[in-house]
């Protein structure tokens, strides 16, 4: 019997059209693969900001902190789960634990998420994120609208062999297209490179992923 190779995003870099680095994040996981820490760098490998995760009893994530460069809290996230432990709902808030923005998530039976709701403080609709998914349950569309359900942007996914998100289209509205993001994958299937070209076909950005692989 073969073991058992598991592989997690263990951070990734982000380079600019010209390959010079731009940003670095590395990620740590505790022993039951969890992200627990994030932290972000420029081109220079100078930090940039810090995220500490803090898991529930049921290994969900209860709370994300972010730190600036100075070490001096930024702002922090709470996260509150339904009945079925789907998350319902994320609020923002400030370093002096004041309300920034939350977010509320909706699902259908098959517990696919298929809105996001943006509020500000005031508890006022900003905006609307509905997911569309195909047949197969694989997540093929998103519109993004404004509080008074004007379509302001939308992105295609489109797949290939293996179930693998080859292709992400950006567009403003339904029709005005943005840009797109090529997904280049390895030969077991992990993805180690995408490109983002803007809406002329231009290049914009690279990102590099890392991976730690673990046997069982």
């Amino acid at each position: 019997m073969y073991p058992y190779r598991c592989k997690r995003v263990m951070g990734y870099d982000i380079f600019d059209a010209q390959k010079k680095l731009k940003r670095k994040v590395i990620i740590k996981r505790d022993k039951f693969e969890n992200i627990i820490e994030k932290t972000t760098y420029d081109g220079s490998n100078k930090l940039k900001a810090k995220y500490i995760y803090e898991m529930n009893k049921r290994g969900l994530l209860r709370r994300k902190i972010k730190f600036g460069s100075d070490g001096k809290t930024q702002c922090y996230f709470q996260y509150h789960y339904n009945e079925e432990w789907q998350l319902k709902e994320q609020k923002k808030y400030t370093a002096k634990d004041i309300l920034i923005k939350s977010n509320r998530f909706y699902f259908n039976n098959l517990g696919e998420r298929i809105r996001k709701e943006t509020f500000d403080a005031a508890g006022r609709l900003t905006k609307i994120i509905l997911y569309v998914f195909d047949s197969k349950n694989r997540r093929i569309r998103d519109y993004t609208l404004s509080e008074d359900g004007e379509i302001t942007k939308s992105t295609q996914y489109v797949y290939g062999a293996g179930n693998n998100i080859e292709c992400i289209k950006y567009m403003n509205g339904l029709d005005s297209k943005q840009g797109t993001a090529k997904i280049i994958y390895g030969n077991d299937g992990d993805r180690i490179e995408k490109k983002r070209f803007d809406e002329k076909g231009a290049l914009k950005s690279i990102t590099k992923y890392h991976y730690l692989k673990t046997v069982y």
